[in-house]
């Protein structure tokens, strides 16, 4: 049975976090399910959220948001409130969250390359950026919740922020510690009492995902950073120092952010692309679904196993079926027999003793065994024959090629 929510019908579930769960779901646009839309689904179903003023808050967001600003941040194309949950859809594109990534590389052990990491936030800053500046009305956007939960990334290597709409609302509710107890250390230390984001916000935020991306530990307030020195590569603290410092010591923009990390990326090399973070979750998966053991050998119980499911389809056929079936087998062995025997070719000395001392026999021409000398005519061909002494007759001539002449061109011979 198909499960739906509203007029969602739910695919597969991707996951649940503190905000709610998420799935791959199908929002209709016509009668049949080819007129489906396929978005991902938000649930914002949290304890102690207030799905009407919730939607609330989401839409007057959204207002401001407007069309599609940049290729990093998922827009919404649908909010409103299901079965007593406040929900967000925004366009699918087949991944797993960020935080999803990390969780299985830490399981299997596996290091976020610093590149990679780069990669990851620099994407992020640049649609932070961007909302920055182009958001509907002239108002520079500021998102304010930015956590792993809310990052997308693809199978193809892009990355999308999510919950630029519904971020105002969530701040609200981030006093709830017991639900938002993993995502506050995410979110700078002076959000926690101030319902309006500052502009260095999101920079603290874009820290604490480059640490936790590249040590794969919880992300860590800047009096802790000294003692995870170890764990950090040498050429990202002293950017991850100015994202997680207190606010005057802070980077104070998203844009100021962005441009420290474009010179450390040129000045460390440290420069990657999609298909380096495509690479690295193709290793992830390898590592969740290892290929299976060669099974191709063939153990003597399985050998029995088919022996007997031979003979039980053996008795299910009758006589005449049964020596249909037998001598189809018995004319294809003949047949690869045949192919494998082939008759070998008479050898100089058999060649030479049948010249001399025996005649040929009638229905076979005589063999010369002089080879003609190369022509005079420059590229003229001298087509002289050589042999004209044909194979043992192939019953089968669709599956031997039975050679017609031989002879000489220029210094060439051919077959």
């Amino acid at each position: 049975m198909t499960e739906t929510m509203g007029q969602f019908r739910l695919i597969q579930k991707l996951g649940e976090d503190a905000l709610g769960e998420l799935y791959c779901a199908a929002w209709p646009l016509g009668a049949g399910p080819a007129e489906e839309e396929t978005v991902l689904l938000r649930l914002f179903d949290a304890q102690g959220f207030e799905p009407e003023r919730f939607l609330e808050r989401i839409a007057e967001r959204q207002a401001r948001v407007g069309a599609r600003i940049s290729d990093h941040l998922a827009t919404s194309s649908h909010l409103g409130v299901a079965d007593g949950r406040a929900f967000d859809a925004a366009p699918y594109t087949p991944g797993q969250t960020l935080a999803s990534m990390i969780r299985l590389a830490t399981k299997h052990r596996l290091s976020v390359p610093p590149e990679v990491a780069l990669y990851i936030v620099a994407r992020l800053a640049a649609g932070l950026g961007t909302a920055s500046r182009q958001a509907a009305g002239g108002d520079g956007l500021l998102h304010g919740f930015l956590t792993s939960d809310l990052v997308m990334v693809s199978e193809e290597g892009e990355v999308r922020l999510c919950g630029l709409e519904a971020a105002p609302a969530l701040r609200e509710y981030r006093a709830n510690a017991a639900a938002f107890a993993r995502i506050l250390p995410y979110l700078s230390p002076e959000s926690t009492n101030c319902d309006e984001p500052h502009p260095s916000d999101d920079v603290y935020s874009l820290g604490a995902l480059l640490f936790e991306l590249v040590t794969l530990r919880p992300p860590a307030s800047h009096a802790d950073l000294r003692a995870e020195q170890t764990a950090i590569p040498s050429e990202l603290r002293y950017l991850l120092d100015r994202s997680l410092a207190p606010r005057f010591r802070r980077i104070q923009s998203v844009v100021d952010w962005l441009r420290e990390l474009k010179t450390l990326v040129i000045e460390e090399n440290l420069g990657a692309s999609a298909c380096h973070l495509s690479k690295f979750l193709a290793e992830i998966d390898e590592r969740v679904n290892p290929l299976k053991p060669d099974t191709s050998e063939i153990t003597a119980r399985d050998r029995e196993a088919l022996a007997d499911a031979i003979e039980e389809a053996r008795s299910l056929l009758s006589a005449e079926e049964l020596a249909f079936v037998e001598g189809l087998a018995a004319q294809a062995e003949t047949t690869n027999e045949d192919l494998v025997a082939e008759p070998a070719l008479e050898t100089e000395t058999e060649i030479k003793t049948q010249t001399a001392g025996e005649a040929p026999a009638e229905d076979e021409p005589a063999l010369s065994t002089e080879i003609p000398a190369p022509s005079n005519k420059g590229a003229a061909y001298d087509t002289s024959v050589i042999s004209r002494k044909a194979l043992p007759p192939v019953e089968d001539e669709g599956r031997l090629v039975k050679t017609s002449h031989v002879g000489r061109a220029g210094d060439d011979i051919f077959q």
